[in-house]
């Protein structure tokens, strides 16, 4: 996000190629995300889709919620290797 001083939370979630959620978080409005799933595991390398819904600190409460979707390509990861 362009300025990270406006936004109060961020909640993230991550999913894999069949639509499964692998990685859900709100504790860090960076996204630091470090490849690996709710268990602590390493992902294997591959694409992966996420949702992330800042709250934002703006004037108008209607425009708190900001919704962005994409993906990010997850080079290595389980599958180093092999």
């Amino acid at each position: 996000y362009k300025c990270v001083n406006f936004v109060r939370s961020v909640e993230v979630q991550i999913f894999n190629r069949w639509g499964e959620r692998v990685f859900e978080g709100g504790d860090d409005i960076y996204i630091n995300w470090d490849g690996k799933d709710q268990n602590g595991d390493l992902l294997p390398g591959g694409m992966y889709y996420y949702l992330a819904v800042l709250q934002t600190i703006r004037l108008d409460r209607e425009d708190e919620k900001v919704e962005l979707k994409g993906y990010v390509n997850l080079m290595g990861g389980s599958d180093i290797g092999n």
